[in-house]
């Protein structure tokens, strides 16, 4: 169980509206940009965003972030499709927890309201039987703690009534209705040359909500996007804030302060106290508290005006292309624009890193922006056992054993490597004669105080250091 709380309830965008959006990526690695250009054009803010087949590892999601949004990641299960991830704003209070089978890949949303709200979103495995996944949903439904009043995802079952439904869809639905849910996506949300289906669902149990969601396609993948709202949710309304300090300002302060009443101290820890309480109140007086709105949300600094305004073009066009598609000039029309999106992105992205790393006179600052970039987590993944002499070894209660065993490996592998390759064997090679000769002055006692009295305390000492 995973818990994230915070001092602020959620932004409320018009009234008491908890947003929820929704889209089958296809692989993060190729459509997540595109993604966050659609929610940057979009005038609301949502307060969740469920992405179906990310196709990410648990190693992967440090590279997929969404600022003011904290992201929760099940990845898939062994195969090529499938893994889920929902993006929930740090201003919400709530509790996650996941599951994963080889039915399906979920994760269970507690919000915290003046009642307990819960939002089950999953990706089922369209190769499982349709009744391993209802005995999940059964089990889940059984439980008080683990219960949900929403669903939604891809469950690759199609609803869509002008169809001709399958055993396993009317199995679903008949069950989904005798638990109390309601569907609420009416369209099709997977349009082929060859089908119109309604596979991606979002069904609601508690209709004292009221729900509106809206079915729309932006050409992100071959599913369709729901943008979901749950108006006259119980969340108290608040604005949302965040605080921003001016340095500059700080180091003016910190200049003109007078510290002749700390220097005729005698006791060192009330010149520290004196010293700290000064550098808050300098740092107190340089910050300010931003009211977080449409206008002034955090975005990639790469994620221009102009990159947000072709993306609302290029959605408008996909539209009037959906409603038109025999007419092949409407049809080039939006695929070189899509095109052109795709480049100028890729484009936006790489000058402004490069522009960044050009920048990084240091190694310290090199890799600050490198880390901003791939915002990689250590691994979850813990190895429990490891191979001594052809036996599995626990290393819990093992830890000795198991760093002599690495300690012989790594000081006995050069002359292993040099045996079982007969290197002694290999004639050497001729040592060509200097052109010049090298050599070193003599440094004093003295100037290597100098030097070391000229490094900062705050470095670590870096390699290829050396005193001219």
């Amino acid at each position: 169980m995973s818990t994230q709380q915070s001092n602020l309830s959620s932004q409320i965008c018009n009234g008491l509206n908890l947003n929820i959006f929704y889209c089958n990526v296809r692989s993060m690695r190729q459509n997540f940009d595109h993604v966050r250009l659609l929610l940057a054009s979009e005038r609301k803010v949502y307060h969740i965003i469920v992405m179906a087949e990310t196709w990410l590892t648990s190693q992967e999601i440090g590279m997929y972030q969404i600022p003011e949004y904290t992201a929760i990641l099940q990845p898939r299960m062994g195969r090529r499709s499938g893994g889920i991830v929902v993006f929930i704003r740090n201003s919400c209070t709530y509790t996650s927890r996941c599951f994963s089978s080889t039915s399906n890949e979920s994760i269970l949303l507690h919000i915290s309201a003046r009642q307990q709200f819960k939002i089950l979103c999953t990706y089922r495995n369209c190769r499982s039987p349709i009744t391993d996944y209802l005995d999940f949903l059964s089990e889940l439904l059984s439980s008080d703690h683990n219960s949900f009043d929403l669903l939604m995802g891809d469950i690759n079952q199609d609803i869509l009534p002008n169809n001709d439904l399958s055993n396993e869809s009317l199995r679903y639905m008949d069950f989904m209705a005798s638990k109390g849910f309601v569907s609420h996506v009416s369209g099709p949300t997977r349009v082929s040359e060859t089908s119109n289906t309604a596979i991606d669902h979002c069904f609601l149990r508690n209709q004292v909500l009221d729900i509106r969601v809206d079915n729309f396609d932006v050409g992100i993948s071959d599913h369709h996007c729901l943008a979901i709202k749950l108006c006259n949710f119980p969340i108290k309304k608040k604005k949302e804030t965040y605080c921003f300090c001016d340095m500059r300002l700080v180091k003016t302060a910190l200049k003109m302060e007078h510290w002749t009443d700390i220097l005729n101290i005698d006791n060192v820890d009330q010149v520290y106290e004196g010293i700290v309480e000064k550098i808050h109140n300098a740092q107190s007086s340089a910050t300010e508290t931003v009211i977080i709105t449409n206008k002034n949300r955090r975005r990639n600094e790469w994620m221009n005006q102009g990159l947000i305004t072709k993306c609302t073009q290029k959605n408008k066009l996909h539209a009037r292309a959906k409603k038109f598609p025999f007419n092949r000039n409407l049809q080039k029309e939006l695929k070189d624009m899509q095109l052109t999106l795709k480049k100028e992105l890729k484009q936006a992205k790489s000058v402004y890193f490069k522009q960044k790393f050009d920048e990084a006179d240091t190694t310290q600052k090199f890799w600050k922006i490198a880390n901003s970039i791939i915002r990689g987590k250590k691994s979850d993944n813990i190895i429990d056992n490891i191979n001594i002499d052809g036996n599995p070894t626990p290393v819990k209660g093992n830890e000795l054993l198991v760093a002599n065993h690495f300690n012989a490996h790594f000081s006995t592998i050069a002359e292993k490597l040099i045996n079982d390759n007969n290197f002694n064997s290999m004639p050497n090679p001729p040592i060509p004669e200097p052109d010049c000769i090298m050599w070193f002055p003599r440094i004093t006692l003295q100037e290597v105080e100098k030097a070391i009295d000229k490094m900062k305390n705050k470095k670590k000492c870096r390699s290829g250091w050396y005193i001219q």
